[in-house]
């Protein structure tokens, strides 16, 4: 009896549990793809840069994005793709 009961409890689990278990697979489709990069520029002594033009790039797959720094330094790129990337300042 005790393997029956098992058994059933093991039915009425998966039948249960497939529901909510299928309701959890399109947010996985919704997992972060992309992501923001702050910073601030400031010149050698310290002081922050306004107008700085802040490029980040990726050689190999050609996406670049470009962002000027506001009055106090601070730049803000978002919605970049997962890779990897080399950031440069131009004054």
């Amino acid at each position: 009896m005790g393997g029956v009961k098992r058994s059933l409890e093991l039915i009425i689990l998966l039948v249960c549990g497939f529901p909510f278990g299928a309701l959890l697979i399109p947010f996985t489709a919704l997992a972060q793809t992309t992501a923001s990069l702050t910073g601030e520029v400031t010149d050698p002594d310290g002081a922050v840069v306004a107008g700085a033009q802040v490029t980040l790039a990726n050689a190999l797959t050609g996406f670049q994005r470009q962002q000027l720094t506001q009055t106090d330094g601070r730049f803000v790129l978002s919605n970049i793709p997962f890779h990897s990337y080399g950031v440069s300042p131009v004054l």
